[in-house]
């Protein structure tokens, strides 16, 4: 009688028991000219909540390199902003799955993209994105907006994107630096994005820095992330 109730406890903690997985990323566009220079990084949190009797079927399409529909899903974006006066730095919510800002385009002293949270053309205004208004429209419309390609000094700007998590270094112009890694194990996979300002003697400055998780963790920490 006591192996079947330990039986029927150890068979209703596999089906009730989760394991728990996240995948971080980061990620974006970066533009300057002679005066500043913007950073627009996505942010992404990905969860993963797995039954202990879904763990075998789980193993079996990793090494197929499928995998399982995320959970749940949230995400940020960190807009650094540079100049001779100093370091900003902002982190906007975003509301996923709807599309974060893109077609970052410099005009007029502005930057201006594509916000589809606020219906379409919008602005960076200091600490947050805002929609632009109508005169701004009628003057600079959607078809304006550039693709989130190389920009090669026109108009006095140069853009490039980053993220991927590769051994690499990228020279932005001369003055910073974007350096990707992959370190952590197998199972627990980490990819660092670092940002620095690169001085004339050849010093870096850390602006911004992010280790990004794909693997396991524990329960509590998945709740701290998507609640």
């Amino acid at each position: 009688m006591r192996a079947a109730i330990a039986g029927a406890v150890v068979l209703t903690g596999a089906a009730i028991g989760q394991l728990h997985y996240v995948r971080e990323g980061a990620g974006g566009q970066v533009l300057w000219n002679a005066e500043e220079a913007y950073f627009f990084i996505g942010v992404s949190y990905d969860g993963l909540r797995i039954r202990y009797l879904e763990y075998p079927w789980f193993l079996i399409k990793e090494a197929f390199h499928a995998s399982y529909l995320r959970d749940t899903t949230r995400g940020s974006m960190m807009v650094v902003r540079i100049t001779k006066s100093g370091v900003e730095r902002h982190m906007v919510a975003l509301d996923l799955p709807t599309p974060a800002p893109h077609l970052f385009t410099p005009h007029d002293g502005k930057i201006y993209a594509n916000c589809a949270q606020l219906g379409g053309l919008c602005k960076w205004s200091g600490d947050h994105f805002e929609r632009a208004v109508e005169e701004e429209r009628r003057g600079f419309s959607f078809e304006h907006l550039h693709a989130d390609i190389e920009r090669n000094g026109e108009d006095g700007w140069w853009q490039r994107g980053f993220g991927g998590c590769d051994d690499r270094d990228d020279n932005v112009g001369d003055r910073f630096r974007i350096s990707t890694r992959m370190g952590g194990t197998r199972q627990s996979l980490v990819c660092t994005l670092r940002i620095d300002r690169v001085n004339a003697a050849g010093g870096a400055e850390p602006i911004w820095e992010f280790k990004g998780r794909e693997g396991r963790i524990s329960g509590s920490e998945y709740r701290r992330i998507f609640h």
